[in-house]
């Protein structure tokens, strides 16, 4: 029952080690290390008071409001505040998201996160994998810039294939660029630019716009086209 106290932030542990030199504290057994906005629970942490970054190892938990996090090993930077993962992760929402992958950076500030490598969202809209995107839960933009695929679990033919894409929740518009597909009912649109608004059901296209059906046995080109979903 051991505590380090020191300002607005607390470690307990079962045991632990301080080094007044180095300001660096080392923590084993239910480490738990608490602040006024989230709280790390680990195996074993070190602290660092000067610069302020726990290091966490072994049975990793950070709770955030928000979202919780698991995993193995945890850098937490308290002054840039952010949490850094190295190794394999998996994060609930408050929503019920569920965020799998590796290698992540999360921003407990603005609400951002940069995946590194692939990562696997499931949510009650959608299904996305991606092998480089960002989020940001304060502006609900997110942004991809690798291999992506994002599909609606309402209608799995519905879905959008893309290496440079923007996606803002808030609003429910989407840019695509550098000749993204996006399938609809069997039907599959690319062009160099496309812009879409899920609410309204409005997008647009623009340079090589190619859109194929093959149930219809037909394709339309040109440079320029409109859709109107809900007029079909």
């Amino acid at each position: 029952n051991v505590r380090l106290i020191s300002k607005d932030k607390t470690i307990t542990a079962k045991k632990m080690e301080y080094d007044a030199n180095t300001t660096i504290a080392k923590a084993w057994h239910n480490v738990k290390f608490t602040d006024a906005t989230s709280s790390v629970d680990a195996d074993f942490m070190e602290y660092n008071r000067t610069t302020q970054i726990a290091h966490g190892l072994g049975n990793v938990i950070v709770r955030s409001p928000g979202n919780n996090i698991d995993t193995n090993e945890i850098f937490y930077n308290r002054l840039s505040g952010t949490v850094t993962v190295p190794g394999n992760y998996k994060t609930i929402d408050s929503d019920g998201t569920i965020v799998e992958g590796k290698d992540v950076v999360y921003n407990l500030n603005d609400k951002g996160a940069v995946f590194n490598s692939e990562v696997y969202i499931t949510s009650k809209d959608y299904l996305i994998y991606s092998r480089k995107m960002t989020t940001n839960d304060r502006t609900g933009l997110t942004t991809f810039r690798d291999y992506s695929k994002v599909t609606s679990r309402k209608d799995p033919s519905q879905y959008v294939i893309t290496k440079d894409g923007d996606f803002n929740k808030t609003t429910g518009e989407a840019w695509l660029r550098n000749f993204s597909e996006v399938h609809y009912q069997g039907k599959k649109l690319t062009a160099k630019s496309m812009y879409m608004n899920e609410k309204t059901g409005y997008g647009k296209a623009t340079d090589s716009v190619f859109l194929e059906d093959p149930e219809q046995k037909m394709f339309i080109r040109g440079d320029f086209a409109e859709a109107f979903r809900d007029k079909d």
